[in-house]
């Protein structure tokens, strides 16, 4: 428990003002909500289009439908907004006794995503991912009275206790942007702070030379909602660290130790190295991540469902295998054996700060578990400067609670719940039983009888999507399915195809660099697959990349099939409206003879479904162009930043003949490339 005292020292350090927002106060930008008035919460439930209210005193779940594809919700009082993706607005609720009123509708834009209210409960922020932006709604009108962009693809808001910083975290983006709310100012972006890994050696498969040994960066992406401590002094970020430079294999197969999913080397890190960003937060409200902690987040999880793995030593090699003698606690006095532990590593999704800030919750979807990670800066009320560039590996603790435990919340009475979407349930486990078995490991400095806790389960009803797809979004988005990629690798299709898109990264491979192209839309209908290679179907280039590039072993075509089943069933992206004018001008420059552009690209996706010799490639398929203005950067190996200067270099590598446009005349043309 903190003292004045110890607030005290914290001010000094440079921590935030005294915070506005009221006991039980949620900062940031999450997929479920605890209703404290009428002890319920609500989760987004894209598959059905509701939101859905789970009541634990009585283990119902009761769907409200709300529109299309609800992203995100949060509550203030008896007030409950949510924001619908492809609808383009936001809901605003009202709640009572028996369920909710709709009280507002506002329009905001393409593909809005995370929401918060200030704390006094007077305003909304809104990130509209796709427009680049955050926008300022009053609750009272509903006007949208102030509009701040930010750039890249907001997904995630998270507003200072104080009300006088709202920082702004995206899919594409290695940054924390802050809006100083006071001034209207969108700051200068904080970029997140530089981690390195020295990566074992291994063989390259063309010179059969030794490479590796020598430390390479590890690039960082925002992963999740940001979010504060209730004292407002420490700012908390979910990030992935990914080693981008180290070579992996192309679609030969290889050792699998060598391969995209590698792991080990000098530390625990690996390729994908999920992580929990912990820093001081200025008396300017800016993040100081020169002080930052960078923790790694990992543990070992039960392939029980609904078991929990609180107290075991994630450390110990033996109980990362899928099998063994390990004894449960089922939590009513009975123990079973042989429970199939698997390393649970894999992106983080969200977090959250323990009530007395000692820890912070961190979930993982593709694992189905959350990791309960203590602060040291928190708990010692000091820092101690890391060494430049590392990520600290601490004793945590871990509970199941299902895979797609993508949100997290606290309930006021002492319990958290995640919404694990993938399983369709909302699970609650104690705070207590995290803190006992964090503090017995602590204590103990080695191995404790593992104990099990099976957490509260309330399941949502079924969902409406078909059972091919159900079933290949599942292992998308699984990290720790021995069929996908290799155990531990905490990689999954997700990782780089951020909700089966893309994150904008580009990867080093044996056969040079490669852009993560985008997954929206049918994308068999683009056939050929991937940037070179003559792959016929989505189905085909699963089995490639998982079994070669990930690491999995042994996928079965029908596996393969459903996971193609969930790509193509994807949408498009919804992007904003461009102006007519420049569209119709931009279309004639595209089809015109001596531009070129509509020559390979033509049809509902835009693709003559071939390919040709350009950018110094002996073939490069041509992608389809639907939705490209959201699949930055471009070209194979991403070295066109933006659409404007894929068009000032396009005759230079091979593509249409753009050297001789006016500045209008591309302008116009980048403008009918957005609309599509």
């Amino acid at each position: 428990m903190m003292n004045k005292s110890m607030l005290v020292a914290l001010a000094l350090m440079g921590c935030g003002d005294a915070t506005n927002a009221p006991e039980g106060f949620v900062p940031h930008s999450s997929q479920i909500a605890w209703s404290q008035t009428y002890e319920r919460g609500y989760v987004t439930d894209a598959d059905n289009g509701s939101l859905t209210m789970v009541d634990p005193a009585t283990a119902e779940a009761v769907e409200i439908l709300v529109g299309t594809e609800p992203a995100a919700v949060t509550r203030y009082e008896d007030l409950v907004a949510v924001t619908l993706r492809v609808d383009g607005v936001v809901h605003i609720y009202r709640e009572t006794p028996s369920g909710l009123e709709l009280v507002l509708v506002v329009t905001v834009g393409a593909e809005p995503e995370g929401i918060v209210f200030s704390p006094d409960g007077q305003f909304l922020y809104v990130a509209v991912a796709q427009e680049g932006k955050v926008v300022k709604i009053d609750v009272a009108t509903g006007e949208i009275v102030a509009t701040f962009q930010v750039g890249g693809e907001p997904r995630w808001v998270a507003i200072h206790p104080d009300g006088g910083m709202l920082y702004v975290g995206s899919v594409v983006g290695d940054e924390i942007v802050t809006i100083d709310l006071l001034n209207g100012e969108v700051l200068t972006p904080t970029p997140l702070p530089p981690a390195t890994h020295t990566p074992p050696q291994r063989f390259d498969t063309a010179t059969f030379e030794p490479t590796g040994g020598e430390p390479v960066p590890l690039e960082p992406r925002v992963t999740g909602s940001p979010t504060f401590d209730p004292d407002g002094h420490f700012v908390a970020i979910p990030a992935l660290y990914i080693d981008k430079t180290t070579p992996a294999g192309g679609a030969e197969p290889e050792p699998r130790s060598n391969g995209y999913a590698m792991s080990g080397g000098d530390s625990e890190l690996g390729r994908f190295n999920p992580v929990v960003i912990v820093a001081p937060v200025r008396t300017d409200g800016q993040p100081d991540f020169s002080r930052a902690e960078r923790m790694l987040v990992d543990g070992a999880v039960a392939a029980e469902q609904g078991v929990s793995t609180l107290g075991v030593d994630h450390g110990n090699p033996a109980m990362m295998q899928p099998e063994g003698d390990i004894f449960v606690d089922t939590g009513d006095g009975g123990r079973f054996a042989d429970v199939p532990l698997f390393e649970g590593r894999g992106y983080v999704n969200a977090v959250v700060f323990e009530p007395e800030g000692r820890f912070v919750f961190a979930s993982m979807e593709g694992v189905g578990a959350v990791s309960a990670v203590p602060v040291r800066a928190i708990r010692d009320f000091a820092f101690e400067d890391q060494e430049e560039g590392s990520i600290l590996t601490t004793i945590q603790a871990v509970v199941n609670t299902g895979l797609g435990s993508r949100s997290l919340a606290l309930d006021g009475q002492g319990n958290l719940l995640t919404w694990a979407w993938l399983d369709r349930a909302v699970t609650r486990a104690s705070v207590a039983d995290f803190e006992q078995a964090v503090d017995e490991r602590v204590s103990e400095q080695h191995m404790v009888d593992p104990t099990f806790y099976a957490a509260e389960r309330f399941e949502l009803p079924q969902s409406e999507l078909p059972s091919q797809v159900l079933e290949g979004r599942r292992l998308f988005f699984s990290a720790n399915d021995a069929t996908m990629s290799s155990v531990g690798s905490g990689v999954s299709c997700a990782t780089c195809h951020v909700d089966g898109r893309t994150d904008g990264s580009t990867f080093t491979f044996d056969h040079g660099v490669r852009q993560v192209p985008s997954l929206a839309g049918p994308v068999d209908q683009t056939a050929p697959i991937t940037w070179s290679n003559d792959v016929d179907s989505v189905a085909t280039e699963v089995h490639l990349t998982s079994q070669n590039r990930m690491g999995g072993d042994g996928i079965t075509a029908v596996q393969a099939a459903q996971v193609a089943a969930f790509i193509n069933s994807t949408r498009d992206v919804i992007l904003p409206i461009q102006p007519t004018d420049a569209v119709e001008r931009g279309r004639e420059v595209f089809f015109r003879d001596d531009v070129g552009c509509g020559s390979c690209h033509f049809g509902d996706r835009y693709t003559d479904n071939g390919f040709h010799a350009m950018v110094g490639e002996a073939s490069v398929n041509t992608p389809g162009l639907v939705g490209v203005a959201a699949t930055a950067p471009y070209l194979h190996d991403g070295s066109a930043a933006d659409l404007a200067e894929l068009i000032d270099i396009a005759e230079n590598v091979g593509m249409g003949k753009t050297n001789h446009l006016s500045a209008q005349e591309k302008s116009d043309l980048e403008a009918f490339l957005r609309s599509l």
